[in-house]
């Protein structure tokens, strides 16, 4: 038995096939009887963290004070009705609120794209 080091990123787990691919490729690996470590390459996972704090920020810029607080709550688990008694607002303005929140994300998202 050998211990087999695979190293993945980048192209390899860019999307949903392609990452079922990778774990064909381990699962052969460890049926033909050896001991696998996978490794994600660091570098990807450095941008990957600073791509998303980018666009948390951007999100978070672009969102109304009031709309911050909601989505936080939203986040954390909160129903509207709870959302609207915290913030003292009705559930309908909680609905709106993320209704907006979604809209925006939608935007923020496809100009992040570009």
């Amino acid at each position: 038995m050998a211990l087999i080091v695979q190293k993945f990123g980048g192209s390899s787990v860019k999307d949903r096939d392609r990452i079922f691919n990778v774990a064909r490729i381990v699962a052969n690996t460890h049926n033909a009887g050896n001991d696998v470590v996978v490794v994600e390459n660091p570098e990807e996972i450095i941008i990957d963290q600073e791509t998303t704090r980018d666009l948390q920020q951007k999100i978070s810029d672009y969102l109304s004070p009031m709309e911050n607080k909601v989505l936080d709550l939203y986040l954390k688990g909160e129903g509207y009705v709870e959302i609207g008694r915290i913030l003292g607002k009705s559930p309908k303005s909680i609905d709106n609120a993320l209704q907006r929140i979604r809209a925006k994300i939608r935007e923020v998202i496809s100009q992040n794209r570009k």
